[in-house]
């Protein structure tokens, strides 16, 4: 069964929220973090960026990205999330979308782009079909190669199953754009200590389960096989929360470097056919 297509990426939304905001990108390399409010995003950056300069990457900010009255602020906020490791991050405003460089030995290999939850799928609004001018600039511009990482994770299923299935309708608008020899696809199953007993996960298996059980999933993975996209799926874990008495921050124990290494595996097979 065909996913229904949501509006073309270019039907501008009835609220244009932005203001002047405008954006550039430096390298042709992009990954593009997908999510629903709430499902890790920042967390994942967290995790992966302390991995990635272990390995001996250089991970920051994009002062060029934006030149907006608000760009400061959202910088600042995720730069005081990375000096401290060991607490919770903050979500990501509406306002506080950002392009991430990653450079090995002063090469720029790619970007991502981090945005808020609200501004791939709205919980409290599924029918809301639309994505911000940021987003469709990038998945419009036909030089940048493009990782879309569709992050998600077993509670979304469980328990939004109707919402959920909205969440698909809506990236089914991405399908056509998605160039089968150019961009790439990955799954990352978040919060794998929380829904999976196993403590090392055979992605392989995981799939298949997720695949067998939830139909809207296996339905959007199935569309983007017929059109030959290439594609992937991972299990991922940032780590373990735990509630601070008085105060509104978690500590954060971190994740084995299992799951980083995965990433940053997947995310350099995706762009396999570029530069790696």
């Amino acid at each position: 069964m065909e996913i229904k297509q949501s509006p073309p990426l270019n039907t501008p939304p009835s609220n244009n929220w932005e203001g002047a905001t405008t954006t550039n990108h430096s390298c042709k390399q992009l990954v593009s973090l997908i999510a629903p409010p709430s499902c890790g995003k920042t967390a994942l950056i967290g995790r992966l960026r302390p991995y990635l300069l272990s390995q001996g990457y250089s991970v920051s900010i994009n002062d060029k990205y934006r030149n907006d009255k608000y760009f400061l602020k959202a910088k600042a906020s995720m730069e005081e999330a990375w000096n401290n490791p060991n607490y919770s991050p903050d979500g990501t405003t509406r306002m506080g979308f950002l392009l991430i460089d990653a450079k090995r030995n002063g090469k720029l290999l790619f970007q991502m782009q981090d945005g808020a939850g609200e501004d791939y799928f709205q919980i409290d609004n599924p029918n809301w079909m639309h994505f911000p001018a940021y987003i469709r600039n990038a998945y419009l511009d036909n030089e940048l190669l493009i990782t879309y990482l569709i992050l998600f994770n077993e509670g979304m299923l469980l328990s939004e199953k109707a919402v959920f299935k909205n969440y698909f309708k809506k990236l089914g608008a991405l399908i056509p754009k998605i160039r089968p020899k150019k961009d790439a696809v990955l799954f990352v199953n978040n919060m794998a200590d929380v829904y999976i007993p196993e403590n090392q996960p055979k992605d392989d298996k995981v799939l298949k389960g997720l695949r067998s059980r939830f139909d809207q999933f296996d339905e959007f993975y199935r569309e983007l096989q017929i059109k030959g996209i290439r594609k992937s799926f991972l299990t991922f874990s940032a780590g373990e929360f735990s509630k601070l008495p008085n105060s509104n921050k978690e500590q954060w124990f971190h994740s084995q470097d299992f799951y980083p290494r995965k990433l940053q595996k997947k995310i350099e097979w995706s762009f396999s056919k570029s530069w790696f």
